[in-house]
């Protein structure tokens, strides 16, 4: 516990008051922050700058279905909270291989046995690079990639030209860091509108759509006054006593489009534009080559600069900002909604902490 948050909870205690905290963002991780807080009577408030909730998670219409346009996988079910979730409410989830179609860089259709056969190879030999990176990572190169590793070790083989992107831009000696959860993966086939639905049951009162905010101004932290100021593009400025933020972080790249311009018209498209998307700019995070120290970059966003007084986060002890989103967690969860769930989680306990709150046992 906090001596000055201890104050402050006494002092408003005697107003029959709680304190009161800004979650920027309605992404699963703003949401699991709220609804955390909310749990133990703490006054929220979820500031959103966009229209709608969900942040990477929301659909489109096409020829009458509902497509999500950004997570549309839960990655490793077993323990999994996302997978929990879903499970609890009835998602409908597929666990069973799809059925799919594999073209060359040419274009030309891959025979499904060939197809299926170099899928269980490249799965195989990435499983053995991971591998290779826990045993090794000491000692492996920051300059070494993936794809360094796979072609020493399939010398006279070749890897698709998609493959061949994603393994140059993941560094071999941080793979070990992105083992994430055990057992199967679900596609969901029903969407994520419904977890996401579920997740801001609680906080539906709290949310604030069209609210961009532009400024967070903190002080010292006295025992009587609320610590963290935050001014919206739209005029509005709260106090608070504590903030999460749950901002993505920007660094994806795009994929370039290879197709022949005599291929047959298509009855219908959709593509999502996350990279021109203001509040998200394409991004989740990943190990690229340029980092020479992967573990202690992941360190320092999940801790926001030191470890502070209570071991968790330097800025949230001191001044009141506190940081979720997929990029703030353990590597093996970034880039999923289970890394933006337990992060959200993780920021409000931490709060909860601050002020000696036990938090409620809940999975969801």
């Amino acid at each position: 516990m906090d001596d000055r948050r201890s104050a402050r909870l006494a002092q408003l205690a005697t107003q029959n008051k709680m304190p009161r905290v800004g979650v920027i963002g309605a992404g699963i991780s703003g949401l699991r922050s709220a609804q955390v807080l909310l749990q133990k009577g703490f006054h929220v408030t979820i500031l959103e700058a966009r229209d709608r909730i969900g942040g990477w998670v929301y659909q489109e219409t096409l020829n009458g279905h509902s497509v999500d346009m950004g997570a549309n996988w839960i990655h490793g079910m077993d323990k999994n909270p996302i997978g929990r979730l879903a499970t609890e409410i009835n998602t409908v989830l597929c666990k069973d291989e799809p059925l799919y179609v594999v073209f060359d860089t040419h274009g030309r259709l891959i025979p499904d046995d060939v197809a299926e056969q170099c899928g269980e190879f490249v799965e195989a030999l990435l499983d053995e690079a991971e591998e290779y990176s826990n045993r090794n990572q000491a000692d492996i190169s920051p300059s070494r990639t993936v794809r360094d590793f796979m072609l020493e070790e399939i010398a006279k083989s070749q890897l698709s030209a998609e493959s061949r992107v994603i393994c140059e831009q993941m560094r071999l000696k941080f793979l070990c860091l992105q083992d994430g959860h055990s057992g199967e993966d679900a596609f969901v086939a029903s969407t994520y509108k419904g977890i996401v639905q579920s997740l801001a049951l609680e906080a539906s009162e709290a949310i604030r759509l069209n609210q961009e905010v532009v400024k967070i101004t903190t002080s010292p932290r006295t025992d009587d006054t609320e610590a963290v100021t935050v001014e919206t593009k739209a005029g509005l400025v709260e106090a608070f006593d504590e903030v999460i933020m749950t901002c993505p972080i920007a660094e994806q790249g795009c994929i370039q489009p290879n197709y022949d311009a005599n291929t047959c018209r298509p009855a219908s498209f959709l593509a999502s534009q996350w990279l021109n998307d203001p509040f998200a700019y394409g991004s989740y995070s990943s190990v690229r080559v340029a980092q020479n120290n992967a573990a202690e970059d992941f360190r320092m966003l999940r801790t926001g600069g030191g470890k502070g007084k209570l071991g968790h986060n330097l800025m949230g002890h001191g001044r009141g900002i506190w940081f979720a989103g997929e990029h703030t967690i353990d590597p093996r969860d970034i880039g999923t909604t289970t890394g933006a769930w337990t992060s959200g989680d993780r920021a409000a306990k931490h709060i909860l902490l601050a002020y000696g709150l036990k938090p409620n046992i809940s999975n969801q």
